[in-house]
């Protein structure tokens, strides 16, 4: 618009992406696997606040298992050496819409890889139920 010499711009985009209006965020709780987590990442997993958007609320660890086949050729599941896995309950603050559960602007389902990085120690796991 050109008002006596001023241009006036006006921007009518909206800063959220989704057009949808049925958008509503909201805190769930999910269960994240960390597989063939080394010991060492294993044992710095802290309960807590990792983020504005994320609580550990609950953590157990337990060896991970490997295949592994005898003299015989058989096959038997063994515990791993040093390996562990790690089973966290998470506070998510995710957003919900028609498309579905998204977590930091990303879609969200079982079998989802989600990042945590505390400062201390960061690793990768997937969702497993929520």
């Amino acid at each position: 618009v050109l008002i006596s010499g001023l241009v006036l711009i006006f921007d009518d985009t909206d800063d959220d992406t989704d057009d949808d209006t049925d958008d509503d965020t909201e805190i769930i709780t999910v269960n994240i696997t960390v597989e063939k987590a080394p010991a060492y990442i294993a044992e710095r997993i802290e309960i807590g606040n990792i983020s504005k958007d994320m609580t550990i609320t609950e953590k157990s660890v337990s060896s991970a298992e490997i295949v592994v086949r005898d003299s015989d050729g058989e096959l038997h599941i063994r515990e791993h050496p040093t390996d562990k896995t790690v089973n966290l309950q998470v506070k998510l603050h995710i957003k919900r819409s028609s498309r579905g559960v998204q977590f930091r602007g990303n879609p969200m389902r079982v079998g989802t890889e989600i990042t945590i990085d505390d400062g201390k120690v960061k690793f990768t796991g997937k969702v497993t139920d929520y």
